[in-house]
């Protein structure tokens, strides 16, 4: 059944604790890093509180088995209240926010830009209090005032990396000691996939790469891995790049591979769905992504979950994520070093098991376990 304003067949019994609202910015609208990040804090919450009211700014309609894939909690109690999605429409976010905020006095937002709108709320309901999760880029610079002052009136603020909680306190002094840390996760269903690729399929000198390939996204390094492709093949004659993810700078950056020396062993391969991804993660030797903006790095977690290495940038949060087993790190940038860190890597026999272990840091369930002790806690 499609889904417009509200979810009447996941109704949580009368009785229930008092109700959370999420507040998101999407869910399903794309597959970026927020949307995934923001069902991981849906399924928490809704295992810890169930009943709760769900608001979503950029999605314009729920499908109900999309909804009941992210629902936690035992059979008795599983479920959302009502769920809106507000099609981008602001004025429609106020109206959901002000109506959930009449039975909800918590909330958590899983976007900083969301803020404004619970001051707002605030004033038809003074004790409403909330949390907000902090991703990265989006919180590490100047924010709009009343984003700001939203940040600065929240009860916690929950960091996707100790390089994130780091920038915010330095910006935000007022709020340094309501600050934690809580990584991201992986996706529950492509965690379990992931386990299950086989170490054998890796095939010899493949690097992957995943990325947004937009303009604002150009930290991400991918030029740099282009580049750094003649010297990689000096390291390793049977380097190949494989570039996966869709954008507008995606001509720009064909234009620049097909001008390398090493053209013949590039591919881009667009967009993929979640299969497609695994696949790719099952037949890399090599995950390479050498980001200088990264609050997180979930990329890294999700190759090593298929047990593959990474080289990353020392940069943001990624070394919080690949750590000393799960790769090697370089500096931002650094083409000689790149290419160095891939060929060490792809000679390199890895642990398995170990790079397994390091992305298990980064499970769900561990999330899951994080999340809830930070929720109830005073």
């Amino acid at each position: 059944m499609a889904l417009g304003s509200s979810v009447p067949d996941v109704i949580a019994p009368s009785g229930a604790a008092d109700p959370a609202l999420l507040l998101c910015p999407e869910l399903f609208a794309t597959e970026g890093g927020i949307a995934r990040v923001s069902r991981l804090y849906l399924e928490a919450l809704t295992e810890i509180v169930p009943g709760g009211r769900l608001v979503v700014l950029n999605d314009a309609r729920f499908e109900s088995a999309q909804l009941a894939r992210h629902l936690r909690g035992d059979s008795s109690s599983r479920g959302l209240g009502q769920a809106t999605a507000c099609g981008r429409s602001k004025l429609r976010l106020a109206r959901a926010v002000l109506g959930a905020a009449r039975s909800c006095p918590r909330v958590l937002s899983t976007h900083v830009r969301l803020l404004p709108v619970l001051l707002l709320a605030r004033i038809a309901r003074p004790g409403l209090a909330w949390d907000v999760v902090l991703h990265g880029i989006e919180a590490w610079g100047a924010l709009p005032p009343l984003a700001r002052l939203g940040l600065r009136r929240a009860r916690r603020a929950y960091c996707v990396s100790e390089y994130t909680r780091g920038v915010v306190a330095a910006g935000h002094p007022s709020l340094a000691l309501r600050l934690r840390v809580l990584h991201n996760a992986i996706d529950p269903g492509l965690a379990a996939a992931l386990r299950q690729v086989d170490p054998a399929a890796a095939e010899p000198g493949r690097i992957l790469a995943v990325s947004r390939l937009a303009p604002h996204d150009r930290p991400k390094g991918i030029d740099h891995l282009i580049a750094a492709m003649p010297a990689i093949r000096a390291e390793e004659p049977r380097a190949t790049l494989h570039i996966v993810g869709e954008g507008r700078d995606r001509a720009a950056l064909e234009a620049m591979a097909a001008a390398s020396p090493a053209r013949e062993a590039i591919t881009f391969h667009g967009h993929v769905d979640e299969a497609g991804l695994v696949n790719h993660f099952a037949r890399c030797s090599l995950f390479a992504l050498p980001s200088e903006k990264e609050g997180f790095g979930l990329v890294y977690a999700e190759a090593m979950a298929a047990g593959r290495p990474c080289v990353a940038a020392r940069a943001g949060g990624a070394p919080e994520v690949v750590g000393e087993t799960g790769g090697l790190l370089v500096p931002y940038g650094d083409l000689r070093a790149i290419a160095q860190a891939c060929g060490e890597a792809l000679r390199r026999t890895w642990s398995v098991p170990s790079l397994r272990a390091r992305a298990e840091l980064f499970s769900p369930e561990t999330f899951y376990s994080n999340f809830n002790r930070l929720w109830t806690s005073p």
